[in-house]
């Protein structure tokens, strides 16, 4: 029964790795290492990595550990660690995995995943402290990991936000007051309140990069 539900657990987690971009590198026991931004460079890794572990998570409680028989209390619960960071990767193998992967940030996740409790995810505040508004989460925690001298901030993450764009996080940050432009906004306001009364109206707008 362990091996099946374990081989569920096994393809749930590359539907959801894979659909979210990352790549399964290496299952161990009842473990998976994914990894997010390599081959191909990903701008919203971290924004993946944790979609993805939350969506893993809801899927792997949805697992029957007998197929078509619900028991009572027993329910598969997944603990996750993410962390993000300078990685070393080389051509794996049948032991190492598809990648062989160095460095402190695997470290740090693994290490994450392992104080994690059941149904908790911990993303490292490194990676989170720019995506909190992608995401609900609890406040931060600092934790003493094993194997590591310092400690390490990291939030528990609890689901998904609102929140989907760039403009939406900065919305949910408090956008910043447009100041230095007063003519070309009150010609902008002008343009706009024509738009209303007369209909449609094309308007261009010019600037030198990096300008915003």
């Amino acid at each position: 029964m362990v091996a099946e539900v374990l081989g569920r657990l096994r393809k749930v987690a590359e539907e959801v790795i894979s659909k979210h971009g990352g790549i399964v590198n290496q299952f161990y026991g009842d473990g998976v290492l994914a990894a997010f931004g390599f081959p191909e460079p990903q701008e919203d890794g971290a924004i993946r990595a944790i979609t993805a572990a939350l969506e893993l998570h809801e899927a792997a409680a949805c697992i029957l550990p007998l197929p078509g028989i619900e028991l009572p209390g027993m329910e598969i619960k997944l603990h996750s660690g993410i962390h993000s960071g300078l990685v070393a990767v080389q051509e794996g193998d049948h032991i190492q995995g598809r990648y062989k992967l160095t460095g402190d940030a695997l470290n740090t996740a693994a290490r994450l995943s392992d104080y994690a409790n059941p149904n908790e995810l911990l993303v490292s505040a490194d990676t989170f402290e720019g995506l909190k508004p992608y995401f609900d989460s609890d406040g931060i925690r600092t934790l003493k990991l094993k194997g590591k001298q310092a400690p390490v901030d990291a939030y528990k993450v609890k689901n998904r936000s609102s929140v989907r764009t760039r403009y939406g996080a900065s919305v949910s940050r408090g956008l910043s007051t447009f100041v230095g432009r007063t003519n070309e906004l009150t010609l902008l306001e002008d343009d706009m309140q024509s738009i209303q009364n007369d209909g449609a109206l094309f308007l261009e707008f010019c600037g030198d990069p990096g300008v915003g």
